[in-house]
C-alpha cells in the first residue's frame, strides 16, 4: 500500500530533483521512479503537491529530499543575479538531494 506526504507547504518537483544530473540511481517506469539509495530500494510518484512512496519511511524521504530546509530563505540568498534568477524560476521545486558522500562520489566517477 502506498503512503503519501502532503507537500502543500514545500515547492517540490520530483522530476526536476531526480533528473537534473545530481543523482543517477533511479529508473523511471511510466510515472513512477524506482530509486536506490544507501541500502534501500523504493518507489516514488508525484501527483500535484502529493508524493506517493513505497518501501521506505517518511523520515528517510524528508531527509533525502531535504524537505525541512527553508527553500524560500535559500532562494532569497542566492537569487541575486539575472542568470541565477532565471534558473531559480525555471527549477523552483528542485531540491538538492542529501545522499551518502561515498555513493555520490562513486556515481560521478563511474
Amino acid at each position: 500500500m502506498s503512503k503519501k506526504i502532503a507537500l502543500r507547504l514545500h515547492p517540490f518537483s520530483l522530476r526536476d530533483t531526480l533528473e537534473c544530473g545530481q543523482f543517477f540511481r533511479y529508473t523511471k517506469v511510466w510515472d513512477t521512479y524506482i530509486v536506490q539509495s544507501r541500502d534501500r530500494i523504493f518507489s516514488l510518484r508525484q501527483e500535484g503537491d502529493r508524493l506517493f512512496f513505497e518501501g521506505v519511511e517518511e523520515d528517510f524521504l524528508r531527509d533525502f529530499f531535504r524537505l525541512g530546509d527553508d527553500l524560500e530563505s535559500i532562494v532569497a540568498r542566492v537569487d541575486q543575479d539575472p542568470f541565477i534568477h532565471r534558473a531559480v524560476q525555471r527549477y523552483r521545486g528542485m531540491r538538492l538531494i542529501r545522499q551518502d558522500p561515498w555513493e555520490c562520489l562513486l556515481s560521478f566517477l563511474c
